[in-house]
Protein backbone atom coordinates (compact mmCIF):
# COMPACT_ATOMS: atom_id res chain seq x y z
CA UNK A 1 0.00 0.00 0.00
CA UNK A 2 2.79 2.42 0.91
CA UNK A 3 4.53 2.03 -2.48
CA UNK A 4 1.20 2.55 -4.25
CA UNK A 5 0.55 5.80 -2.35
CA UNK A 6 4.07 7.10 -2.94
CA UNK A 7 3.73 6.17 -6.62
CA UNK A 8 0.39 7.99 -6.79
CA UNK A 9 1.92 11.10 -5.19
CA UNK A 10 4.81 11.15 -7.64
CA UNK A 11 2.50 10.41 -10.60
CA UNK A 12 0.42 13.41 -9.50
CA UNK A 13 3.53 15.56 -9.33
CA UNK A 14 4.64 14.34 -12.76
CA UNK A 15 1.26 15.13 -14.31
CA UNK A 16 1.33 18.53 -12.57
CA UNK A 17 4.64 19.29 -14.28
CA UNK A 18 3.33 18.08 -17.66
CA UNK A 19 0.14 20.14 -17.36
CA UNK A 20 1.99 23.29 -16.40
CA UNK A 21 4.31 22.90 -19.39
CA UNK A 22 1.40 22.29 -21.82
CA UNK A 23 -1.01 25.12 -21.04
CA UNK A 24 -0.20 27.21 -17.98
CA UNK A 25 -3.48 29.15 -18.24
CA UNK A 26 -6.03 26.32 -18.00
CA UNK A 27 -7.06 23.73 -15.44
CA UNK A 28 -9.50 20.87 -16.05
CA UNK A 29 -12.58 20.32 -13.86
CA UNK A 30 -14.93 17.50 -14.84
CA UNK A 31 -13.67 17.46 -18.43
CA UNK A 32 -14.03 21.24 -18.87
CA UNK A 33 -10.82 23.24 -19.14
CA UNK A 34 -11.04 26.58 -17.36
CA UNK A 35 -8.83 29.57 -18.19
CA UNK A 36 -8.18 32.59 -16.00
CA UNK A 37 -10.27 35.58 -17.22
CA UNK A 38 -12.85 33.33 -18.96
CA UNK A 39 -16.40 34.80 -18.82
CA UNK A 40 -18.46 33.58 -15.86
CA UNK A 41 -21.63 32.79 -17.84
CA UNK A 42 -19.77 30.64 -20.37
CA UNK A 43 -17.82 28.71 -17.70
CA UNK A 44 -20.86 28.02 -15.50
CA UNK A 45 -22.91 26.96 -18.54
CA UNK A 46 -20.26 24.50 -19.75
CA UNK A 47 -19.68 23.09 -16.26
CA UNK A 48 -23.45 22.80 -15.66
CA UNK A 49 -23.74 20.41 -18.61
CA UNK A 50 -21.37 17.90 -16.95
CA UNK A 51 -21.33 18.71 -13.23
CA UNK A 52 -23.40 20.03 -10.35
CA UNK A 53 -22.44 23.65 -9.75
CA UNK A 54 -23.24 25.18 -6.34
CA UNK A 55 -22.81 28.80 -5.31
CA UNK A 56 -20.96 29.08 -2.02
CA UNK A 57 -21.56 32.03 0.32
CA UNK A 58 -19.61 35.27 0.46
CA UNK A 59 -17.38 35.92 -2.53
CA UNK A 60 -18.44 34.82 -6.02
CA UNK A 61 -17.29 31.24 -5.28
CA UNK A 62 -18.70 28.09 -6.88
CA UNK A 63 -18.20 24.48 -5.81
CA UNK A 64 -18.03 21.90 -8.60
CA UNK A 65 -19.39 18.39 -7.82
CA UNK A 66 -19.35 15.32 -10.09
CA UNK A 67 -22.63 13.80 -11.27
CA UNK A 68 -21.28 10.29 -10.59
CA UNK A 69 -23.39 7.74 -8.70
CA UNK A 70 -21.26 8.72 -5.68
CA UNK A 71 -20.80 12.51 -6.05
CA UNK A 72 -17.36 13.89 -5.23
CA UNK A 73 -15.85 17.35 -5.08
CA UNK A 74 -14.03 18.29 -8.28
CA UNK A 75 -12.94 21.76 -7.25
CA UNK A 76 -13.73 25.42 -6.77
CA UNK A 77 -13.94 28.47 -9.03
CA UNK A 78 -13.88 32.12 -7.92
CA UNK A 79 -14.99 34.95 -10.17
CA UNK A 80 -14.00 38.62 -9.99
CA UNK A 81 -15.76 41.17 -12.22
CA UNK A 82 -17.63 38.32 -14.00
CA UNK A 83 -14.37 36.59 -14.99
CA UNK A 84 -12.47 33.59 -13.59
CA UNK A 85 -9.82 34.74 -11.11
CA UNK A 86 -9.06 31.45 -9.28
CA UNK A 87 -9.51 27.75 -10.04
CA UNK A 88 -8.76 24.87 -7.65
CA UNK A 89 -8.97 21.19 -8.64
CA UNK A 90 -9.51 18.68 -5.82
CA UNK A 91 -7.26 15.67 -6.35
CA UNK A 92 -8.89 13.69 -3.55
CA UNK A 93 -8.20 12.80 0.07
CA UNK A 94 -6.29 9.82 1.34
CA UNK A 95 -6.15 8.30 4.83
CA UNK A 96 -4.59 5.37 6.68
CA UNK A 97 -1.29 4.13 5.25
CA UNK A 98 -0.90 7.22 3.07
CA UNK A 99 -0.16 9.19 6.26
CA UNK A 100 3.14 7.32 6.59
CA UNK A 101 3.96 8.04 2.95
CA UNK A 102 3.13 11.71 3.41
CA UNK A 103 5.25 11.98 6.57
CA UNK A 104 8.19 10.40 4.73
CA UNK A 105 7.81 12.80 1.82
CA UNK A 106 7.33 15.76 4.17
CA UNK A 107 10.38 14.93 6.26
CA UNK A 108 12.51 14.35 3.15
CA UNK A 109 11.59 17.70 1.62
CA UNK A 110 11.95 19.50 4.95
CA UNK A 111 15.45 18.04 5.29
CA UNK A 112 16.43 19.12 1.79
CA UNK A 113 15.08 22.61 2.50
CA UNK A 114 17.29 22.90 5.58
CA UNK A 115 20.32 21.95 3.49
CA UNK A 116 19.49 24.57 0.85
CA UNK A 117 19.11 22.03 -1.98
CA UNK A 118 15.48 22.81 -2.86
CA UNK A 119 14.41 25.45 -5.36
CA UNK A 120 12.41 28.29 -3.77
CA UNK A 121 9.35 27.01 -5.63
CA UNK A 122 8.96 24.22 -3.05
CA UNK A 123 7.94 25.00 0.54
CA UNK A 124 6.88 23.01 3.59
CA UNK A 125 5.03 24.28 6.65
CA UNK A 126 3.47 22.99 9.81
CA UNK A 127 0.86 24.61 12.04
CA UNK A 128 -0.67 23.45 15.30
CA UNK A 129 -3.91 24.68 16.73
CA UNK A 130 -5.43 23.16 19.88
CA UNK A 131 -5.47 19.42 19.09
CA UNK A 132 -4.97 19.70 15.31
CA UNK A 133 -1.78 19.62 13.25
CA UNK A 134 -1.66 20.68 9.58
CA UNK A 135 1.41 19.94 7.45
CA UNK A 136 1.64 21.32 3.92
CA UNK A 137 3.99 20.74 1.01
CA UNK A 138 3.57 23.46 -1.61
CA UNK A 139 5.10 23.21 -5.09
CA UNK A 140 4.65 26.35 -7.19
CA UNK A 141 5.33 26.58 -10.93
CA UNK A 142 4.35 29.90 -12.52
CA UNK A 143 0.62 30.43 -11.96
CA UNK A 144 0.07 26.87 -10.72
CA UNK A 145 0.52 25.51 -7.23
CA UNK A 146 0.25 21.94 -5.98
CA UNK A 147 -0.46 21.49 -2.28
CA UNK A 148 -0.23 18.20 -0.42
CA UNK A 149 -1.88 18.57 3.00
CA UNK A 150 -2.07 16.25 5.98
CA UNK A 151 -4.43 16.88 8.89
CA UNK A 152 -4.09 15.14 12.23
CA UNK A 153 -6.68 15.79 14.94
CA UNK A 154 -7.13 14.11 18.30
CA UNK A 155 -9.85 11.47 18.08
CA UNK A 156 -10.13 11.71 14.27
CA UNK A 157 -8.47 9.57 11.59
CA UNK A 158 -5.65 11.47 9.84
CA UNK A 159 -6.09 12.38 6.19
CA UNK A 160 -3.96 13.50 3.27
CA UNK A 161 -5.35 15.72 0.52
CA UNK A 162 -3.88 16.95 -2.75
CA UNK A 163 -5.03 20.18 -4.40
CA UNK A 164 -3.89 22.03 -7.49
CA UNK A 165 -4.64 25.72 -8.02
CA UNK A 166 -4.32 28.23 -10.84
CA UNK A 167 -4.35 31.98 -10.12
CA UNK A 168 -3.91 35.27 -11.96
Amino acid sequence: MRSFVIGALFASLFSFNTLSAGNPDSLGLGGVYIKINSPKAKVLSRLGERCTVNRLGGFDQWGIISKDSVPRSLGLIVFDSEKVSYVARDWGSFGGESLNAFNSLYNGLRGLGKEGKVNAKVSVSESREAEQTLRVISIKVGKREMKINVRQSAGQPPSVGIEETLTK
